[in-house]
């Protein structure tokens, strides 16, 4: 894919699911041109792969402000309480009720102290939340623009697909099929 931005502002990952290949792996390439200083992108691939994948919430603090909030459009399924706490319990909240889930990055984009991300986000509605375990598996996009502070993460204004989701798990009915 060409991109009329500078190389390090743009790029775009796919990953597959099962993949033995770290997320931060290929993307090394991508770091500052300071020595072993991480691009705000890598920092936000990093904090998805550590907290959200492999679910390691004791390392909230190394990606993560002590003041982060994230503000989710429309009605969320979840609750998303500010600060490193409410981080902690909406990652246990969805780990509830997805077991498996998952966040893999498509494309990536960064500007200054704010990088947007399009992704998939998938897992298999095997515990009980929001809402009854279904058994059925979903994967919907996400998107999210994060601003970061002093290299952590510091707001998130997210957006998922909800509405699929729900249809997904079988919870609604699609109102056009």
């Amino acid at each position: 894919m060409r991109s009329l931005l500078p190389p390090s502002c743009f790029f775009t990952c796919k990953r597959r699911p099962g993949e033995k290949t770290s997320l931060t792996a290929g993307l090394i390439a991508h770091e500052s041109e300071e020595a072993h200083v991480p691009t705000n992108s890598q920092i936000v691939l990093d904090s998805i792969e550590v907290i959200w994948n492999k679910k390691e919430l004791d390392r909230i603090p190394e990606f993560y402000t002590e003041e982060f909030v994230s503000y989710q459009g429309g009605f969320g399924l979840f609750s998303w309480n500010p600060g490193r706490d409410g981080l902690r319990e909406i990652v246990e909240t969805i780990t509830k009720a997805f077991p498996d889930y998952l966040e893999e990055p498509e494309i990536v984009f960064e500007q200054g102290d704010l990088v947007i991300v399009r992704q998939d986000i998938s897992g298999t509605n095997s515990g009980d939340s929001t809402f009854p375990a279904t058994g059925r598996r979903m994967k919907v996009k996400d998107m999210m623009i994060c601003r970061l502070k002093d290299g952590k993460l510091h707001e998130q204004w997210g957006l998922s697909d909800n509405y699929s989701m729900l249809i997904e798990l079988g919870i609604i009915e699609p109102v056009v099929k």
